[in-house]
């Protein structure tokens, strides 16, 4: 299988928010022009843009009518990501489990006008046919996990006809329809389950879970914008970070 590569405009991204961060572009500074960053990473202008508007989406520039794109005080980003800049791996731990032990059911797919979330996260229009791909996992005799994945209905000819034998979605998507997938974005909250997702996690209506928001992509852009919901106490997630930059201490000091 060919190695994946990061696309450049997420490699500008990356840079570009070590840049500010460092404080190499301060806060109430600048970005150099788009004529100058295209020469500086060497890119398309259209590259350019899509690693500023992740920028501008992250809450660390904006633009300023007349006088070019500002930087924000680091201070003023939501959450702490900007504290945990660095090398960064992630485990996922299920009560302690095996994956043997985690069984998964095959997805129930069907079709479904995109509800303006969909729509917003996938980036097509208001009530435009999606794929809907809902599947459960079980630990022993119980559902911990369940996810509903949704796809574009124009990027997978007849994925209808699968329904009942897909178990491992991305795996699948790369084998039949050549998918390459390069990079996800993950994020964690916490939820309380309503009177579906009580009645599939076997838990009442109000209890606390986990809910993971993920947005994975291909070269082309997104792919599949899905939701999980876990009951707490089946899943843990530990981060480890280090700095790229030893020299670049302390990385840990500020938002905590």
């Amino acid at each position: 299988m060919p190695k994946t590569t990061t696309p450049k405009y997420v490699d500008i991204y990356n840079q570009l928010r070590h840049d500010i961060i460092a404080g190499t572009y301060p806060a109430g500074s600048f970005l150099p022009t788009e004529t100058d960053l295209m020469t500086l990473f060497k890119a398309s202008r259209t590259t350019i843009r899509n690693a500023i508007k992740l920028l501008k989406a992250d809450n660390f520039l904006r633009v300023t009518q007349g006088r070019g794109t500002e930087i924000l005080p680091v201070e003023r980003q939501q959450g702490y990501a900007f504290t945990l800049m660095g090398k960064t791996e992630v485990s996922t731990d299920f009560e302690g489990r095996n994956t043997e032990d985690i069984v998964g059911q095959p997805s129930t797919i069907d079709v479904i006008p995109a509800t303006p979330d969909i729509a917003n996260n996938l980036n097509i229009r208001e009530a435009e046919k999606v794929y809907r791909l809902q599947r459960e996992k079980i630990i022993g005799d119980t559902s911990f996990l369940y996810v509903v994945s949704y796809l574009r209905y124009r990027d997978f000819a007849n994925l209808e006809k699968n329904d009942g034998q897909i178990y491992f979605l991305y795996k699948f998507l790369e084998e039949h329809y050549g998918t390459r997938f390069v990079s996800t974005k993950i994020k964690i909250t916490a939820t309380a389950a309503d009177f579906i997702q009580s009645r599939l996690l076997d838990v009442p209506v109000g209890n606390p879970l986990l809910e993971q928001a993920r947005h994975t992509y291909s070269d082309n852009g997104i792919v599949e914008y899905s939701l999980s919901y876990c009951r707490p106490e089946y899943m843990s997630i530990s981060v480890s970070t280090s700095p790229e930059d030893i020299q670049h201490n302390p990385f840990l000091t500020r938002g905590f």
